[in-house]
């Protein structure tokens, strides 16, 4: 994937998944009047044992680098030619002599896990640790304590799970605005790389 879209893919990842989390109390709020509401979220899990596996072994493909790494080019070659089939043909399918030597593909040591803690690493490390709890925290109060508030103050069930459906449903615009004003710096940042470039390079001539 190229750099520049590397943050508008991770934007849209959270909006996925916020979607998901969106849809939990949504399904709670459509079966709070059930007395099998219970039976049917159970429903869930048994598609998760029984027709997951089934779609990852049969529709999601296998890791090219894998089979690179294994010495089966050929196999390599046909996964990324499967997904470009996929995607729509818009490039053209690759081939084994593109792949080259197959030592190029070995698998680049990993820095130890002592090294998010290393000097310059740390302020960054701590910042993602602090992130993780802070939304680890706001996913807990409008999961458990916000529901469990509206209920305590008589509110029927299915609005507070109603209600935590509305507040994650409207982080979904949220994180669709910055993906696009992801796009937009990244697409800026390379622009004033290139220009600078250009510059030294009319410079040095």
């Amino acid at each position: 994937m190229p750099a520049q879209h590397r943050r508008t893919y991770g934007a849209v990842y959270e909006m996925a998944l916020a979607a998901s989390f969106t849809l939990v109390p949504f399904i709670s709020f459509l079966l709070a009047g059930s007395p099998n509401a219970f039976r049917f979220l159970a429903l869930p899990g048994g598609l998760v044992i029984t027709v997951v596996p089934v779609m990852v072994h049969f529709v999601l493909p296998e890791s090219a680098r894998w089979r690179l790494r294994k010495g089966q080019p050929q196999a390599a070659a046909d996964i990324v030619n499967q997904i470009i089939k996929r995607s729509g043909d818009r490039v053209p399918p690759l081939t084994v002599e593109a792949l080259g030597d197959k030592e190029d593909t070995r698998r680049e040591q990993l820095l130890p896990y002592w090294a998010l803690f290393a000097r310059g690493q740390l302020r960054w490390t701590t910042v993602g640790i602090l992130i993780g709890i802070c939304a680890g925290t706001c996913s807990f109060m409008i999961h458990v304590l916000l529901p469990k508030a509206m209920v305590d103050q008589g509110l029927a069930v299915a609005f507070s799970f109603g209600l935590s459906t509305l507040v994650y449903a409207a982080s979904i615009p949220g994180k669709a605005f910055t993906g696009f004003l992801m796009e937009i710096m990244e697409w800026c940042a390379i622009r004033a790389h290139t220009r600078a470039r250009e510059q030294r390079t009319k410079l040095m001539n």
